[in-house]
């Protein structure tokens, strides 16, 4: 009788531990289906991802521009892609449940690029709103242009289907 009890006790503790542990997920993504984005040379955007990924911090962005080459024709240039990283700095809760992370890379003065992205995730929504879109990202690209001789500044918005589970969750 008093195995059992100790055997009761220890299956009481074990629970009560297990109930405290947390679910990690390591990464987020969702697809863009409205992209408000130029290139430098002009080029509109038709595709992309943006992906959260919370085990390295940082975001990431993905966007692919329109195939201008015909059909059956062999060309030498492909679809125009943009790629965008940098690390998480900030993320922000709202008071109705949206959630915002920013991330900025500023590698200017290695003749790169001044990336600044916003993910506002509105999935979660909890007052009586209505979102835009699920996930909006707003992104702001600076860089120096030297033909011209001047910081050109680019901005985009783009907007996204809700955020998806993409890596696994840990327990």
């Amino acid at each position: 009788m008093k195995n059992l009890l100790i055997l009761l006790a220890l299956c009481l503790s074990l629970a009560s531990f297990n109930s405290h542990a947390r679910s990690i997920i390591a990464a987020q993504t969702a697809d863009f289906y409205r992209i408000d984005y130029t290139s430098a040379f002009g080029e509109e955007f038709v595709s992309g991802t943006v992906t959260l990924d919370y085990v390295n911090g940082k975001i990431d962005i993905l966007l692919t521009g329109k195939n201008s080459c015909p059909p059956h024709a062999f060309c030498f240039r492909g679809p125009s892609i943009e790629h965008f990283t940098a690390p998480i700095i900030s993320r922000e809760r709202l008071g109705c449940g949206q959630n915002v992370y920013k991330a900025e890379q500023n590698d200017l003065a290695v003749d790169g690029f001044d990336v600044s992205i916003s993910v506002s995730d509105m999935t979660h929504l909890v007052c009586r709103m209505r979102p835009m879109a699920p996930t909006v990202v707003e992104i702001t690209k600076k860089y120096f242009d030297r033909v011209k001789g001047e910081e050109v500044v680019k901005h985009g918005l783009l907007f996204a289907n809700p955020l998806k589970v993409t890596g696994p969750v840990h327990q």
